[in-house]
């Protein structure tokens, strides 16, 4: 609207400054002779007009134009945690579902880092109210590309494993406060101004046997009747993270079982070390002792015997029979 005023100004301003050079003309003209003050007054009328239209213009100076809001371009996205159980209890894994929606009218994207994880920052605030900043997920190797790309009025959804970035030791109350370290963009690379951050308060209830057995029960079945890799992989690396004894023959079936997700489960025993992942790794090389997985196995056996400073985890493994094949300077 504001423009279209301006268009008419200009125009106006136009209109008299032609009437001002057709006066001049008509005084010279010898088919009209208007008298001086009849022209003084046209050539002070024309003065003000003109006058009048450089004041509005300059007063319109100071406004911004702004497009209709129909076709203003909106960045809106907001992300969030919800809880994947209702309950949690101590030694559970912690699952998480981030979600990032786009309420805006252009394409986001988003970079998630490596694996999709990479680019995620967290604090922590336990029980007791002490704030901790979660370390950063660095992956090892070849990793996937973290960028997604999220279309107006669509939503993100991804698992989060918080027992990647930390254990839970003591039941209470938590406060876990995320936001995504990158920038975010448009989808034509131009930077978005938006808030990152989001937050989740969730109770880890005390140590239940009977919940955290159903808990191991639904995920195995979970991973068993997965229709795709990433949704069996997910509830496969969920499993090795249950704290309790009673999770080593789920791990197992599930290390056995050909679903591919061998090298996931593996990483992760590795890289949690301890007495249980250990037993796991040694029953499922023991049970297949020829294949690939059973070489894998025992190397991250071999890792973990290197790394690790108790010697009595040392001296399990130095104890396997498979091991000691492997050490022996007869075996292939």
């Amino acid at each position: 609207m504001k423009r279209n005023l301006v268009i008419a100004l200009v125009g106006r301003l136009v209109l008299l400054i032609l009437t001002l050079v057709a006066a001049a003309q008509m005084e010279n003209s010898v088919y009209a002779q208007p008298n001086g003050s009849d022209m003084r007054r046209a050539m002070t009328d024309l003065q003000r007009g003109i006058s009048g239209v450089s004041s509005q213009i300059s007063t319109l100076k100071t406004v911004d134009f702004q497009c209709p809001a129909s076709s203003a371009i909106r960045n809106d996205i907001h992300f969030s945690l919800t809880q994947s159980d209702s309950k949690i209890v101590l030694h559970q894994p912690v699952i998480f579902t981030f979600l990032a929606r786009n309420e805006g009218n252009e394409t986001i994207k988003l970079n998630l880092g490596a694996d999709f994880k990479e680019n995620f920052s967290f604090q922590l605030i336990d029980p007791s109210l002490k704030r901790k900043q979660l370390p950063r997920l660095t992956p090892e190797g070849v990793a996937a590309i973290g960028e997604v790309f999220i279309r107006p009025n669509q939503t993100y959804s991804q698992q989060l494993l918080l027992n990647e970035w930390t254990a839970i030791e003591v039941p209470g109350s938590y406060i876990l406060e995320g936001k995504i370290s990158e920038r975010i963009t448009a989808g034509n690379g131009r930077n978005i101004q938006s808030p990152t951050s989001f937050i989740i308060k969730f109770n880890v209830d005390p140590y239940d046997k009977e919940h955290l057995k159903g808990f191991c029960r639904r995920l195995f079945n979970s991973f068993e009747k997965a229709e795709s890799y990433s949704t069996a992989a997910e509830a496969a690396l969920a499993l090795t993270y249950v704290g309790d004894e009673m999770a080593i023959p789920f791990v197992t079936k599930a290390l056995v079982s050909n679903r591919l997700t061998e090298a996931v489960i593996i990483n992760s025993l590795r890289v949690r070390g301890g007495r249980q992942p250990i037993e796991i790794l040694i029953i499922a090389a023991q049970e297949k002792p020829e294949s690939e997985m059973a070489s894998y196995a025992i190397s991250s056996l071999r890792w973990i015997e290197f790394h690790t400073p108790d010697v009595k985890l040392k001296q399990r493994i130095r104890e396997t029979k498979l091991v000691k094949e492997y050490l022996s300077p007869t075996s292939n």
